[in-house]
C-alpha cells in the first residue's frame, strides 16, 4: 500500500492506486518462469507442430492463453528485443509468485 503524506490527498489517488494494484496483480498472475533446462516452443499447441524456439531455464514468459497441456507465452528476445510468442508445455512452467 502507498502512503501520501501531503495534504491534498484524496479518494481519486486511492481508487487509482487500487486500479493501479490490481493491474499489477493480473499481470504477475499471468507470468510464469521455465523450469525445463530447455523448452521447445512450437507454432502450435501440438508435439507435433513445428517448433519454431526455445527458451532455457530461468526464462520470464507471460502467459497469454492456456489449452489442455499447453500454454501460449510471448517473451522478449534478448538479442533483438522483439517480442515473441509461441506455444509450450504447460507442466514445465511455474508460478514465479
Amino acid at each position: 500500500m502507498l502512503l501520501n503524506t501531503e495534504k491534498n490527498f484524496n479518494v481519486k489517488d486511492i481508487s487509482e492506486s487500487t486500479i493501479n494494484d490490481e493491474q499489477n496483480k493480473e499481470i504477475l498472475n499471468s507470468l510464469r518462469i521455465v523450469k525445463a533446462s530447455k523448452l521447445n516452443v512450437r507454432k502450435s499447441a501440438s508435439k507435433e507442430a513445428d517448433k519454431i524456439g526455445a527458451l532455457i531455464r530461468g526464462s520470464i514468459v507471460f502467459v497469454i492463453d492456456n489449452k489442455p497441456y499447453w500454454s501460449l507465452v510471448m517473451w522478449q528476445d534478448n538479442d533483438t528485443n522483439i517480442s515473441l510468442q509461441g506455444w509450450v508445455a504447460t507442466k514445465h512452467l511455474e508460478n514465479i509468485n
